[in-house]
């Protein structure tokens, strides 16, 4: 009897900690505990509304919103499908991403004094990889306030801490389609490397081929 009665305990002793990672990712229960803790992103200029889902996908945001000094960001009706297993090896993977509606608007930032500390993307302990990731109805506004507008956004991505790359993107506008690929290195001034193609479609339907490859430094050196 008390074999049994040990056999039991050791059961339910392996099978507690299983079942409660299958509520937190196969349940409501696991993004409501995410939602709970939003409010503490607020004070960083990030907020999330209308969290739902579960964490297995699909993963439902009705608006999120990024607010800084050098950008200002709103999209609506986000739904994102996660590969838990990734989270292992400390990489948040994104099968699947589509928004509609997304805001992106680009600001001058108040001058700082120099920071000496190494940018980041991401904290040293994680990576993003974004492999489809689906945006329709943009408008990008830059800031000497002129407003672009393009029907859709096919990309995917891979953020590491010292690195965002975008391995292939195409933009769909109704006066142009625009494909390529870049890499942002994070560093003093800022490593971009870029390459473009497309057509820019110009009145009595003439159309203009453009391809561009560059690599740059972007900011100044020593300035957050």
């Amino acid at each position: 009897m008390r074999k049994w009665i040990f056999i039991i305990v050791i059961a339910l002793l392996v099978a507690a900690p299983v079942a409660l990672i299958g509520v937190l990712l196969y349940t409501q229960t696991g993004v409501e505990l995410i939602a709970s803790q939003l409010g503490r992103l607020e004070r960083f200029g990030v907020r999330i509304e209308g969290l739902s889902g579960t964490l297995s996908g699909p993963l439902h945001i009705e608006r999120l919103e990024i607010d800084n000094p050098n950008v200002h960001i709103v999209t609506h009706d986000i739904v994102a499908y996660l590969q838990l297993r990734e989270l292992l090896v400390q990489t948040i993977r994104i099968s699947s991403l589509t928004t509609r509606d997304t805001l992106v608007e680009v600001r001058t930032a108040p001058p700082k004094p120099p920071n000496t500390t190494p940018p980041r993307f991401l904290p040293s302990f994680m990576r993003i990889d974004a492999r489809n990731l689906q945006l329709t109805r943009l408008r990008y506004v830059n800031i000497d306030g002129t407003a672009v507008d393009a029907d859709s956004l096919r990309a995917r991505a891979r953020i590491s801490p010292r690195q965002l790359r975008v391995g292939q993107f195409q933009i769909d506008a109704p006066k142009f389609t625009i494909a390529g690929s870049g890499r942002l290195r994070a560093q003093r001034p800022m490593g971009l490397e870029l390459t473009v193609s497309g057509n820019l479609r110009m009145e009595r339907d003439t159309e203009l081929a453009i391809w561009r490859s560059e690599e740059r430094r972007v900011g100044k050196e020593c300035r957050s």
